[in-house]
């Protein structure tokens, strides 16, 4: 019977592995069929879709570590059909796998501080898809030598007062992180706090609860305030990947440590424009940034970025 942890560490080191099955979107930590009376934790496999039966070349049903680790217990498998998972950029939406184009519009998340310096939040994918490293960041470090082009939306649906067109991407290929910030300019503007956003959680010492309620702060032209609850059978640490085209060839990038949360409420259904919409809790704070979302007519998933890797890069930059 695998704890946590030992079903934690067995995601590590098999993700890669197991996103190379076919169908397979992402993969998880969680409980068999959804069952959160059981002890136990396995890894859950989120697929386009399910076949009638497994073979040779399916997920296994059991996960086994590596030869000579005694630490490390068997951990199962229990495969869900999500659907596709498309990012939520502006229209089109891409579709896992198929690349992305620069200079779409998106969503503020936030706007972050630095050093008497303002930055709008959001994410990677909005800003560029350029992973070569001649434009990320390292950990939050900021060099003006370093943009480039970019377009976003604030919650309201209007564009940011004060962008400059110009954007650091968080994320390359070594350290993969869907997020972006753009500089706001302080001549232009006096840039303003999301009024829905009162701090940052830590989800390290309070993680996610079953039926625990979260809103997305969507655009006003995207349908504003999007409720949900997180359902039973919660998924922690969820990871994923896509294909990106860049200077340097397709690049596969592969995020893990995501949030994970339905994508379709009585509020509606999450969708192109959103990705960079702050996910937050009850009390306002940040619990992540939207991603994008599977679309499969019964189960459809959504994916953020979560509070902690925010943090874990840029552990310097604080809410306005």
């Amino acid at each position: 019977m695998a704890t946590y942890s030992q079903a934690r560490a067995m995601l590590r080191i098999r993700a890669k592995k197991l996103l190379g099955y076919k169908n397979v979107v992402a993969v998880g930590l969680g409980r068999k069929n959804g069952d959160r009376s059981r002890r136990d934790w396995c890894i859950r496999v989120h697929v386009s879709a399910k076949t009638k039966r497994r073979t040779k070349t399916s997920v296994p049903k059991m996960l086994f570590p590596p030869h000579g680790s005694k630490w490390l217990a068997p951990v199962p498998t229990d495969v869900e059909q999500v659907g596709i998972i498309k990012l939520h950029r502006a229209l089109p939406a891409v579709q896992s796998g198929t690349g992305l184009n620069m200079e779409e519009y998106g969503t503020c998340a936030a706007i972050l501080k630095n050093n008497g310096l303002r930055y709008a939040l959001t994410c990677g994918h909005v800003a560029s898809n350029d992973l070569s490293g001649l434009h990320n960041l390292s950990y939050g470090y900021l060099d003006s030598s370093q943009l480039i082009d970019c377009s976003l939306l604030d919650s309201g649906g209007q564009e940011v007062p004060g962008v400059v067109g110009q954007c650091f991407r968080c994320s390359s290929k070594q350290s993969p992180i869907d997020l972006a910030l753009v500089q706001l300019d302080p001549n232009a503007c006096a840039p303003q706090r999301n009024p829905n956003v009162s701090g940052i959680r830590s989800l390290k010492s309070n993680p996610l609860q079953p039926d625990e309620q979260i809103t997305i702060i969507r655009r006003v032209d995207r349908g504003g305030l999007y409720k949900t609850g997180l359902p039973q059978a919660l998924d922690h640490y969820v990871s994923t990947s896509f294909d990106y085209p860049t200077s340097m060839g397709t690049q596969s990038v592969m995020y893990d440590g995501l949030i994970c949360y339905p994508a379709t409420s009585e509020d509606g259904a999450l969708g192109p424009g959103d990705s960079g919409s702050a996910v937050v809790d009850a009390q306002g704070l940040l619990l992540g940034v939207h991603m994008g979302a599977s679309n499969d007519a019964n189960r459809p998933f959504a994916y953020g970025v979560s509070s902690d890797q925010l943090m874990s890069w840029a552990p310097t930059l604080t809410l306005v």
